[in-house]
C-alpha cells in the first residue's frame, strides 16, 4: 500500500424520503459496493452546529439527544476509516471509531470526538442536512446517489464528496480500534492506548537480525566497519523513543521551569537524560545495567555523536564526555562487531525501561 494514497469516499445512496401522509421526511442509506463502509449518527442544531455523535440502537429504542436538532450520518472511506483532525495541533490521521472521546495519536490531546472533524465532514455533513430541509420544504423526496456522482468527478466535483488520505502506519489496538497515522509512535485514539512497546520490539528484533545476518556473511573487514557504523542506529531509534515519550510526559503537571527543562532534554547525552528522567518521573532508563555498561553505552552514545557531526574524528568534547583514555584528539575512530553486538541490546533494554516506567505511571 502506497503512503499518502488516495482513499475514496465508501459511496451509496442517501434518499430523503418524503411522506405526503407523515408530512415528514424519513433517510434511508443503502450500500452494495464490495468495500467496506462504516456509518455513524450525529445531531445538527438548525443553524447548522454539530452538537453530538447519536448512539445507534435496536428499532423501537428510544435515543436521547440534544434538541432541537436534525439527525445526519457520516459515511467512511472505502477502508472503513474515517478522516480526523486534531483540534490542538491540527494533525491528520484516519480511525475506525470517531464517536464519543477521542485522543490526538501525535499530540496526546483529548476531546469530544466532535472536535476531530475534520473540514470535508463539516462540508458533507452541511450538504446533508441542506438536503433533508429541502426535501421537507419543497415536498419531494431526493436522492444523493454517491457512487453516481464518484463515478463521474471530474475537476468540478462538489466539495463534500471527498477521499481520506493513507498515511504511513495503521495498526489495529487492543481495544479493536484500527488508526492509520504518520510515523509509526503514537496513542490509540480510542482508548489512549500507546504502542511504544509494540513499535520498539519491532525495530530492536530487525537490528538483532540484522546485524546476525552480517557478522554470518560479511567477511571483508571494511564493508563490515561500513555496516557497524549503520547499526549504531540503535541509538538514534532510542532517541525517536525518547522524543516521543517527551511529548506526553511534558502532559504531567509541572512548574514553566521543569516543563522548559524536559523540553530541553537531550536523549544524545544518555547519562544526563538517564539522571534526569530518574529525578523527575522516578523513571530508571538504567534498570538492570551495570555501572560498567552504563559506562559503555555513554561511551557509545558519543562516538555516534562524532560520526554524525565530525567524520568520525575525535574531538576535545567527546573526552570530556566520555573520558577515553584509548583515544586521541583527531584520531579517526571506527566500530568493532564485538561492539556493535553489545550496543544493540543494551540500547533495546534502556528502551524497554523507558517505556516501561512511562507505563506504570497512573
Amino acid at each position: 500500500m502506497e503512503e499518502f494514497q488516495e482513499i475514496a469516499h465508501t459511496g451509496g445512496k442517501i434518499e430523503f424520503v418524503y411522506s405526503e401522509e407523515e408530512q415528514g421526511v424519513s433517510i434511508r442509506i443503502s450500500h452494495v459496493n464490495p468495500w467496506a463502509t462504516t456509518m455513524v449518527q450525529l445531531c445538527i442544531s438548525y443553524d447548522g452546529k454539530v452538537l453530538d455523535f447519536v448512539p445507534s440502537a435496536g428499532i423501537g429504542a428510544v435515543i436521547p439527544y440534544p434538541q432541537p436538532s436534525l439527525l445526519a450520518f457520516l459515511l467512511s472511506d472505502k477502508e472503513g476509516l474515517f478522516g480526523q483532525s486534531c483540534p490542538k495541533c491540527d494533525s491528520y490521521f484516519r480511525s475506525d471509531a470517531i464517536s464519543g472521546t477521542t485522543t490526538c495519536p501525535y499530540c496526546g490531546q483529548t476531546d469530544k470526538g466532535i472536535e476531530f472533524l475534520t473540514k470535508n465532514q463539516l462540508k458533507f455533513l452541511d450538504h446533508f442536512c441542506g438536503s433533508f430541509i429541502t426535501a421537507h420544504n419543497e415536498k419531494q423526496s431526493i436522492i444523493l446517489d454517491l457512487d453516481e456522482i464518484l463515478n463521474n468527478m471530474d475537476g468540478n466535483s462538489p466539495e463534500w464528496i471527498y477521499p481520506e488520505e493513507r498515511q504511513q502506519t495503521k495498526k489495529k489496538c487492543e481495544c479493536r480500534c484500527v488508526y492509520d497515522i504518520l510515523g509509526d509512535y503514537g496513542v490509540c485514539p480510542s482508548c489512549s492506548r500507546a504502542n511504544f512497546k509494540e513499535i520498539i520490539t519491532e525495530k530492536f528484533d530487525s537490528l538483532e537480525a540484522q546485524f546476525n545476518e552480517i557478522n554470518g556473511t560479511v567477511t571483508d573487514r571494511s564493508d563490515r566497519e561500513v555496516e557497524w557504523e549503520k547499526l549504531t542506529r540503535c541509538v538514534s531509534e532510542f532517541e525517536a523513543l525518547a522524543n516521543n515519550l517527551r511529548i506526553h510526559l511534558i502532559k504531567i503537571p509541572a512548574t514553566p521551569k521543569r516543563k522548559s527543562d524536559i523540553n530541553r532534554l537531550s536523549f544524545q547525552r544518555i547519562m544526563n537524560c538517564s539522571s534526569a528522567i530518574k529525578s523527575w518521573f522516578d523513571i530508571d532508563i538504567f534498570k538492570g545495567i551495570k555501572t560498567e555498561e552504563q559506562e559503555f553505552l555513554n561511551k557509545m552514545f558519543n562516538r555516534r555523536h562524532v560520526f554524525t557531526h565530525n567524520g568520525g574524528r575525535i574531538d576535545q568534547e567527546y573526552i570530556n564526555n566520555t573520558g577515553d583514555t584509548t583515544v586521541r584528539i583527531n584520531q579517526t575512530i571506527k566500530f568493532k562487531s564485538k561492539e556493535i553486538k553489545r550496543l544493540i541490546p543494551l540500547v533495546r533494554k534502556c528502551s524497554d525501561n523507558f517505556v516501561a516506567g512511562y507505563d506504570s505511571i497512573k
